[in-house]
């Protein structure tokens, strides 16, 4: 991750980041929807409604952190660009809530911020961007070391990673011709999936041999250190719809949309279904 390139798109482009994920944005949807199904497999069923600590890493404009406070979970919020925590906080203070702690750091500095950092703390820990932008293997290995870390053990890390698919779909439709015209380039991205050119940040996309590979390789680390996890699942956050026909759910009324929620959900984490995502979410827990 080019921290300086990442921060800088991130922190001037506040409100254009806040907009990508609004309600009727499937992406959205279906990631929030298993996050509060880890949640509900948390609660005890004697008091459902007592909170849990989550922390959000990589919270953004707090389209996550935000409904989860709504909730009444005592949630603690961190993002590399400053404004975007800033606005989150806004956000918060506009409907009456308050986020347990709001830093600015880079995830992968995650150990030295001790506001956030308690080993073995949250019921919950979320990774929802910082994944996109690490372009190093080891640097994200280390991220996704250091959210177990602080996760209870029975709890878990929700990672979200975006796909090489995504972007070849995205040209396919685009400019058909460009994966031969700039095949020097595209050679190398099918390779490493390093996308650092173009007016926006610096980006990892991923395959799903990557993904699988990252936590296998996160879980080996972790067991030196008394850290067990596991792979729960790996979820199509566009379900089988992909994000360029999922795009066109935005403008249904809220009963339409809830029905087409309701058909992707029902095979989001089918094996099937995963070569269609343009967004994946790993459901890792940890077990010791």
């Amino acid at each position: 991750m080019t921290e300086n390139k990442v921060t800088q798109w991130y922190n001037e482009h506040v409100e254009l980041e806040d907009k990508c994920l609004i309600s009727g944005n499937l992406q959205y949807e279906i990631t929030l929807h298993y996050i509060r199904e880890a949640i509900a497999s948390l609660q005890r069923p004697e008091d459902p409604a007592k909170g849990l600590h989550i922390a959000d890493i990589g919270c953004g404009t707090g389209v996550y952190a935000i409904p989860l406070a709504q909730d009444g979970h005592r949630v603690s919020i961190s993002d590399i660009s400053s404004a975007s925590a800033n606005f989150a906080v806004q956000k918060a203070q506009a409907a009456n809530l308050h986020f347990v702690t709001s830093s600015a750091f880079d995830a992968r500095s995650l150990r030295s911020h001790s506001e956030i950092y308690k080993p073995n703390h949250y019921s919950l820990v979320l990774l929802p961007g910082p994944l996109y932008h690490i372009l190093d293997e080891d640097e994200r290995c280390d991220v996704l070391l250091s959210a177990l870390e602080i996760v209870k053990p029975g709890g878990y890390v929700l990672a979200a990673f975006v796909t090489r698919n995504a972007h070849l779909r995205d040209i396919a439709v685009r400019d058909p011709g460009r994966l031969a015209r700039e095949w020097g380039f595209y050679e190398r991205y099918l390779r490493d999936g390093r996308y650092t050119r173009g007016g926006k940040a610096p980006m990892y996309h991923a395959s799903l041999k990557e993904i699988r590979a990252l936590v296998a390789t996160a879980r080996r680390k972790g067991q030196d250190k008394g850290i067990g996890s596991e792979l729960g699942k790996l979820v199509s956050c566009e379900g089988f719809l992909g994000f360029q026909h999922a795009s066109h759910l935005v403008e249904l009324d809220e009963d339409a949309f809830a029905r087409w929620r309701e058909v992707v959900l029902g095979s989001a984490a089918d094996e099937a279904t995963l070569g269609a995502a343009d967004h994946i979410l790993a459901v890792i827990r940890r077990t010791s």
